[in-house]
């Protein structure tokens, strides 16, 4: 993925860091990748099937979705410089990140980064804060589509 490609440009983003890829290993092979892009992209993809796509559009998630790129941006010195991304392995979090000064990526147990005391616990909990955000507004969204099939039956 260009940033140039999707019309990025160092001075349209007030983040260093464009795009993340937070990704957690399950047993059984299973990875929940979220994405996020500064150009309004959010997704959680579920590697067994399923997922959330293309929900950032929608306030809450954007918002959400702008604070996970302005913490990995602050924290990007605590990332290594990477020339391939690895999947997860079961009950680790790897977080992978787009800057325009290239790849970065680290990795931890999930339990390590969900503890509040490791040094990129901000970054996780500002994922998962996403992730939250793009379920309450998937969750909606189902309830209004039952909704207007529930009323289109009625009729």
């Amino acid at each position: 993925m260009d940033p140039f490609a999707l019309g990025l440009r160092r001075f349209h983003t007030p983040y260093q860091v464009w795009a993340i890829l937070m990704e957690t290993g399950f047993d059984g092979g299973a990875v929940a990748s979220l994405v996020v892009v500064y150009d309004r992209t959010v997704s959680l993809y579920i590697s067994s099937g399923g997922g959330i796509l293309r929900e950032g559009e929608h306030e809450p998630v954007q918002r959400a979705a702008n604070k996970l790129l302005e913490a990995a941006s602050d924290s990007l010195d605590l990332l290594l410089e990477a020339d391939h991304l690895p999947l997860p392995v079961p009950g680790q979090v790897r977080i992978n990140a787009r800057s325009f000064g290239g790849d970065f990526t680290t990795a931890s147990t999930e339990e390590a980064l969900a503890s509040g005391h490791h040094a990129l616990s901000h970054v996780f909990r500002a994922g998962y804060e996403v992730i939250t955000q793009l379920m309450l507004f998937d969750d909606q969204r189902e309830k209004r589509e039952r909704q207007v099939s529930q009323a289109g039956v009625s009729t």
